[in-house]
């Protein structure tokens, strides 16, 4: 709060997911998953991988971050941790590869 107060708040991980695969934006409150906030970096609607298009979101945080990939009826969340010798290059080529495969086969 601007006050510097803190005041107890129920976030929807669920809510955060949805609103940063259709709007690319954090809901009021921030962007939550797995009870770490992260902030959305990168938001691309109609990223291309062959000749399929996905809804592509990168959220990072220190050291940490996840790739969410949607194929339009699933969501793929890749998380990785700089610290486990886990990169972000490598999450999102393993993301992207699992959403091509799954939309391949009609999801």
């Amino acid at each position: 709060q601007d006050d510097m107060s803190t005041k107890k708040k129920t976030i929807s991980e669920a809510l955060c997911l949805s609103e940063a695969v259709t709007k690319g934006k954090a809901p009021e409150g921030g962007f939550w998953l797995g009870g770490l906030k992260y902030q959305i970096t990168q938001y691309e609607p109609e990223f291309e991988i062959g000749d399929n298009k996905f809804v592509c979101v990168i959220a990072a945080r220190p050291k940490k971050g996840v790739h969410i990939v949607s194929t339009g009826s699933q969501v793929i969340a890749g998380f990785f941790d700089e610290e486990k010798g886990q990169t972000s290059g490598n999450c999102r080529k393993v993301v992207t590869a699992f959403a091509e495969y799954l939309k391949g086969i009609g999801y």
